[in-house]
């Protein structure tokens, strides 16, 4: 998974009022300048590229560091994909950390089968859920950032109380459900209406997966079981590779159009 930077192209006017007022010689400290000023992020200008993207340096070891800042989208779809990778780390692992066998037949002498339940070392086996978590959470932010991403700057529509809203309160108070719904058919041209719901369907499940483990429940329901535990059911049995590329198949069905 290649990670894109956030970058915004120039106009050859901008390049051309840069190259005026730069001052090749000019030295910057950016020790000063870190105690100075509240904000560190600087532009790069690529005259090459046409492009300007952000640097925050960081200073490690007596010397500042740094990289072009990501887009937020990309970012989160590579922290799942390597969330994933590690829980998948931690599942070919088990048959190593074997520490008990349920048998299907509770004599201990009995060979096991494959009706057995083979139990893990705990912290292990907790690990992989860690990642699965950390997986799907990612993955939601990646749709969250890449739909606020393609709203335009200068979007309205009406919300539920036919009041005209803009971008900034779409992006800060929508849900995520109607900004997939209401919002994406809107500023963007989905040809295959039906292919997008299904697969937008398909997310949101995902999304309600994510929303139970972030607000979780204790409170006995009325068959005296926790109600995460349904969730948790879902989680372990989820394939995480397939809703990977099922969301990149969505966000490539929005991209295109």
């Amino acid at each position: 998974m290649k990670i894109r930077p956030l970058e915004y192209d120039l106009s050859e006017n901008t390049i051309n009022s840069v190259d005026k007022v730069t001052d090749e010689n000019a030295v910057l400290d950016l020790r000063k300048e870190r105690k100075t000023k509240k904000g560190n992020t600087f532009l790069m200008f690529n005259k090459d590229t046409s492009k300007v993207s952000y640097i925050v340096p960081i200073l490690h070891q007596k010397k500042f560091y740094g990289g072009k800042i990501p887009k937020p989208s990309s970012l989160f779809l590579g922290q799942s994909i390597e969330f994933e990778k590690k829980a998948s780390e931690y599942l070919n692992s088990f048959p190593n950390t074997v520490e008990m066998t349920l048998h299907q037949n509770p004599d201990p002498n009995d060979n096991p089968n494959d009706n057995s339940i083979y139990l893990i070392q705990e912290q292990e086996y907790y690990k992989f859920l860690m990642y699965k978590i950390s997986s799907i959470t990612a993955l939601i932010s990646t749709v969250e950032c890449f739909v606020n991403e393609t709203i335009p700057e200068n979007f309205t529509t009406e919300n539920k109380q036919t009041k005209i809203v803009g971008k900034e309160i779409i992006e800060r108070h929508w849900d995520l459900k109607s900004k997939l719904k209401t919002v994406v058919p809107k500023i963007k041209e989905i040809i295959d209406l039906k292919d997008y719901e299904i697969k937008t369907n398909k997310f949101l499940e995902l999304s309600k997966i994510r929303n139970e483990f972030t607000h979780m429940k204790t409170k006995l329901d009325g068959k005296n079981m926790d109600p995460f535990l349904d969730y948790f059911q879902q989680l372990i049995n989820l394939n995480l590779k397939d809703k990977i590329a099922e969301t990149k198949k969505l966000l490539k069905l929005i991209e295109n159009n």
